[in-house]
């Protein structure tokens, strides 16, 4: 979706997740609405074989639309293009 490298790892979690796990770690956490939460889940193999619940590629591009105000202008166009 993106040619930037990432700099930290994102996940998302539902609005009542405890993440202080998560956040002692330094993963950046992304709350959803509970309703939005499962919209979008796929299951998906890793590079190292491992298979793990992701978001399929029209997830991402929602959110991004949705959320464009926080989107640097580049990542945005360069999303949507893709």
């Amino acid at each position: 979706m993106s040619d930037r490298e990432l700099f930290y790892i994102t996940v998302a979690v539902p609005k009542v997740y405890n993440v202080e796990h998560l956040e002692e770690k330094g993963i950046h956490v992304s709350y959803i609405k509970d309703e939005w939460y499962e919209v979008g889940i796929s299951k998906i193999q890793t590079n190292m074989g491992n298979t793990v619940h992701g978001y399929d590629r029209e997830r991402p591009l929602c959110d991004i639309i949705r959320n464009k105000k926080d989107i640097e202008i580049q990542t945005y166009l360069t999303s949507i293009k893709e």
